[in-house]
């Protein structure tokens, strides 16, 4: 079974829906990221046995695929959870697994166990909790054992000043970076706004860029496209690949296009039962500022092309 009419897919895998008000622990506790309205909850056998399922399903598809795994807390503070890594790391028709991590963890705790050809890494850094240097340091030794990564960090409004400092030091340590944006809720379609109100409250962030601040973040931006994306811009009704060649799968097995169009179940699409699409066919929400998605508009695959060594980057001509 075929699934893709290029043979490639990509994956991203989530723990919960936003609406399911879980999300897996997390050991930092950022001043932006005020989810006390969320319950984390450890991933248990349960968790882990049901994903098993789904990437053995997954694993019988003729496609390759690269996958995310993109929860939404720290993969490598939970057993079970890193344990579902470890399993989709080795499957055969799985090229690249890669992981969203706050890179607090010694890698020496954990690359002895996984397939490091196929690793790669999305370091994101938050300098509330982590100094630059040991960020850098566990970054290097990922480095050292030939795993692709980048590292992104939250410029929040107050942190701006640093920002010149940070991006010399990843540039010294040969270390791709790529500032992001505070997600602005102003943006989200209003299925999606009262619920991110209500889960990141005023304590988001103190205030707003000024004009200086985005300039300065803009500098440092991949591109200016990504840069207009986050910022707000509309995509409603522009052609994208996500449900073409990009999906987001759920620990209950649902599949979703991004977050508000389901498409069916993993099951269903593994038998056939549903298909993906050819061609790419009309984002559907309002504004798209999250880099995982926006980067699958046809905007962005008519300027650029998608990376082979991570989920949804992409490299310059």
């Amino acid at each position: 079974m075929k699934l893709t009419k290029q043979g490639l897919i990509r994956i991203n895998f989530r723990d919960f829906l936003p609406h399911e008000n879980k999300r897996l622990r997390c050991n930092f506790r950022c001043s932006y990221c005020n989810q006390k309205n969320i319950k984390q909850i450890k991933f248990s056998e349960k968790e882990l046995l049901s994903s098993k399922r789904i990437w053995d399903k997954l694993s019988t598809v003729e496609d390759d695929i690269i996958v995310r795994l993109n929860f939404d807390g720290e993969i490598l503070i939970d057993k079970w959870a890193r344990e579902i890594w470890y399993h989709i790391n080795k499957l055969p028709n799985v090229k690249i697994s890669e992981i969203i991590t706050n890179n607090s963890i010694d890698p020496d705790d954990y690359l002895g166990l996984i397939s490091l050809p196929k690793a790669s890494f999305n370091c994101s850094f938050h300098p509330e909790f982590v100094s630059l240097q040991r960020f850098i340091n566990h970054a290097l030794k990922l480095k050292q054992k030939g795993c692709p990564l980048f590292a992104t960090m939250v410029v929040l409004p107050e942190m701006v000043n640093e920002l010149t400092g940070i991006v010399m030091g990843f540039e010294d340590a040969g270390i791709l970076f790529r500032p992001l944006l505070l997600l602005n809720t102003e943006f989200y379609d209003s299925k999606l706004r009262n619920f991110w109100k209500k889960i990141i409250g005023k304590s988001q962030s103190s205030r707003s860029y000024n004009l200086y601040e985005l300039e300065l973040i803009r500098q440092h931006y991949y591109s200016d496209l990504e840069f207009q994306f986050q910022k707000g811009r509309k995509t409603s009704g522009l052609p994208c690949f996500a449900g073409v060649d990009m999906i987001n799968v759920f620990l209950d097995g649902s599949v979703y296009r991004c977050f508000g169009a389901k498409l069916g179940t993993i099951d269903e699409l593994c038998d056939g039962k549903i298909k993906l699409r050819e061609e790419p066919y009309p984002c559907f929400t309002d504004t798209c500022q999250c880099p995982t998605h926006m980067i699958f508009l046809k905007d962005f695959r008519d300027k650029y092309i998608l990376s082979d060594k991570f989920a949804d980057h992409y490299e310059i001509n």
